[in-house]
């Protein structure tokens, strides 16, 4: 919009911190600099007023003309250039500009804010993302943020080779995403994100994704619940990845354990029943060995009781030594 303030602009422009240029838009010479401008650039004032625009702008000069046309016709007021400095260096710069009638003239009035620090800021911010998204799809991770109060679910595209599903057939609403689950994990992934949500501010679980070929695989998943200042939930961040082969990995040592505790079992069992048998024969063996040594002093006996026959004459004299045969030769105590 078009202003006619001679005085509005020497206020404004010459006692402000902020750079400001005036400019012809004609021949892109600077017609006056404010104070922070001939800082910003380096330049005395009257130098920096015999200098074009162009010479500070990286762009092309047609380029250039073509914004200051715009900016002149009021059909673009804000800009993003590369401006050069006295010492060679360049910096990243917004430019707000607009038409201003000066003493009869039309002039470019132009605000310009060093921006390098923010460019810096999120040049780093996307090169963190882009490290971040290489390392990843490296690990065959995917990321999700969830709008808690707007229900609305972002994935990014590494989700598609998780979950077997496509850009096409899968946006990332609740209907979806459940839809993949196997039927009897649901309620448990339900239950796990509502407590999330209400309570331990945590989402961890665990689920199988069905995939359109019948296909099934393990995932993983883990998030955090964001709050407002009012504790209210409104959003969760998280990371979701296959877990299949760790999964595949642990079944297959529960069922080596599972072989190797039955197969303890076994031998436990056998060993028990080669005991009870080896204690059996001992038991034999034992009776045996009193049985024979009954005999062996049955024998003796009878061998001493026939010689006591045939030495001893008298009666009483012979019982008595067939009672002190038995007792000291046949251990019969009752003798």
């Amino acid at each position: 919009m078009k202003k006619n303030g001679l005085a509005l602009y020497d206020g404004i422009f010459h006692n402000h911190h902020t750079i400001m240029l005036l400019i012809d838009p004609e021949s892109g010479g600077i017609l006056d600099a404010n104070p922070p401008a001939c800082s910003f650039y380096g330049y005395t004032r009257e130098k920096l007023i015999s200098l074009k625009v162009f010479e500070l702008n990286t762009m092309p000069e047609t380029q250039v003309r073509k914004e200051m046309h715009h900016a002149a016709e009021g059909k673009k007021t804000r800009f993003a250039f590369r401006h050069r400095l006295a010492n060679g260096a360049v910096r990243d710069v917004e430019v707000q500009s607009g038409p201003i009638e000066v003493e009869g003239r039309e002039l470019l009035f132009s605000v310009i804010h060093d921006v390098s620090e923010r460019k810096q800021v999120e040049q780093a911010l996307v090169e963190s993302q882009e490290r971040l998204n290489l390392a990843l799809n490296s690990s065959g991770m995917a990321t999700f943020d969830w709008d808690i109060i707007a229900n609305n679910r972002i994935w990014d595209d590494c989700v598609h080779s998780l979950l077997g599903t496509t850009p096409e057939d899968f946006t990332g609403t609740a209907d979806e995403f459940f839809r993949v689950i196997h039927p009897e994990d649901r309620n448990a992934v339900q239950a796990a994100l509502s407590r999330a949500v209400e309570t331990t501010g945590v989402y961890e679980t665990e689920y199988r994704a069905v995939w359109p070929d019948g296909t099934i695989r393990h995932i993983a998943a883990r998030g955090k619940v964001h709050r407002d200042s009012a504790g209210r939930a409104e959003r969760m961040t998280g990371v979701c990845w296959d877990s299949t082969d760790r999964k595949l990995a642990e079944e297959a040592l529960e069922k080596l354990n599972e072989e190797l505790e039955n197969r303890v079992t076994e031998r436990t069992g056998e060993l028990t029943r080669t005991v009870a048998t080896l204690l059996e024969e001992i038991m034999e063996r034992k009776q045996a060995e009193e049985r024979l040594q009954r005999l062996n002093r049955l024998y003796a006996v009878l061998s001493e009781t026939n010689q006591a026959i045939v030495r001893t004459k008298e009666r009483d004299t012979l019982f008595n030594d067939f009672c002190r045969i038995a007792v000291e030769d046949g251990s019969f105590k009752l003798a």
